[in-house]
Parts: structure tokens; C-alpha cells; sequence
């Protein structure tokens, strides 16, 4: 495991915030592709949701990496950090390997760096992306979290399959797409 830590911009966090009850950990799961008019209603809920935690103690954000729902909810915690003033906010991507973003298009590859760049931590579980990396990743995102916050529209793919895993685990489980009326 790779493990990437931006000491300058943050307060060193320690195994015990991980552990202790006052910190709240929260992970998100989702779609990469989201119905262009779902987009807005999405990161209005999300950012309610963000606050809502963040109001019952949560500091520690974990996401993916992946394009869709993982870039949106990443930007919307350096929204959060940024609109709360409170460095304590982490955000820490848990990716499947640094050649996550090869097939990214220029755009999606330049948020994705900036959304590294604006990270806590960033971690990898594997030299290279497979298929066994990406279920990792979701494994991984899940450790040590109380809350699984997900947009998940379908009963396939890694989405569902770490919707169930936090289920199974006993997290909070929270399913944006419950709150949304579809067309």
C-alpha cells in the first residue's frame, strides 16, 4: 500500500481520531455516470448531508477517486472544509492504484489533480488498476468508517456491491438517490 500525505496543509491525524467516538467517519460510494438533470438536486442533497454530519461530529471524509459521484462528493468536502473554515476537515482518497486516472479525459484528469492536491491523504491498495484493486478500494473505503454516504441507482456493479458491504457492516447507511424524484 502507497500511502501520500500532505503534512503542510493539515494537523497530523492521529489512529485515536480515527477510534474515538467524537470523530464521526464517513465514506462515500456511487455512480460514475449521473443523469445530467439529477446532477443539481444531487449536490444540493449532498451538501446537505455534509452539513448535517459535519454538525454531528464528522471530520474524516473518504472517497474513491473514481469520476461521477466520488469527484462530487470529494469537491463537495473541500466545499465544506472551505465554508466551515476548518482545516480539520480531511478528506482522503482511498484510490485502487496511481494509474487511476489513465484513461481520464484532460478535464477529468485536471479536477482529478486538483481534488489530490486539496487532500489530506491519498492512498492506494494496489501498483495498478484491476478489477480485484477497484472491490479493494471499496473494502478499504469502508474500514473504520460509521457512515457509507452513496448514490445508487442499480442492483450491479461496485456501486451495489459496497452499498451491501456497509449494510452488512452495520454502517449508517445513507442512499442519496432515495431523495430524488426521477423523470
Amino acid at each position: 500500500m502507497i500511502v501520500e500525505r500532505d503534512e503542510e496543509l493539515f494537523d497530523e491525524l492521529t489512529e485515536e481520531d480515527l477510534f474515538d467516538d467524537s470523530v464521526t467517519a464517513v465514506c462515500f460510494t456511487g455512480h460514475r455516470e449521473i443523469q445530467e438533470n439529477v446532477v443539481p438536486v444531487l449536490k444540493a442533497l449532498l451538501a446537505e448531508v455534509l452539513d448535517s454530519l459535519y454538525d454531528r461530529g464528522a471530520r474524516v471524509f473518504k472517497a474513491g477517486g473514481a469520476l461521477g459521484f466520488d469527484t462530487m462528493a470529494a469537491a463537495a468536502v473541500i466545499d465544506l472544509r472551505a465554508r466551515k473554515k476548518d482545516r480539520g476537515v480531511k478528506l482522503c482518497l482511498c484510490l485502487p492504484a496511481p494509474d487511476q486516472d489513465k484513461y481520464f479525459s484532460r478535464f477529468d484528469a485536471t479536477v482529478y489533480r486538483i481534488i489530490k492536491e486539496n487532500s489530506y491523504e491519498v492512498t492506494y491498495v494496489s501498483d495498478r488498476c484491476t478489477r480485484e484493486s477497484y472491490l479493494a478500494r471499496n473494502r478499504k473505503l469502508l474500514e473504520g468508517s460509521d457512515v457509507c454516504v452513496a448514490y445508487c441507482t442499480k442492483q450491479k456493479g461496485g456501486s451495489y456491491y459496497t452499498c451491501k458491504r456497509a449494510i452488512m457492516g452495520g454502517l449508517e447507511f445513507i442512499n442519496l438517490a432515495d431523495f430524488i424524484e426521477y423523470e
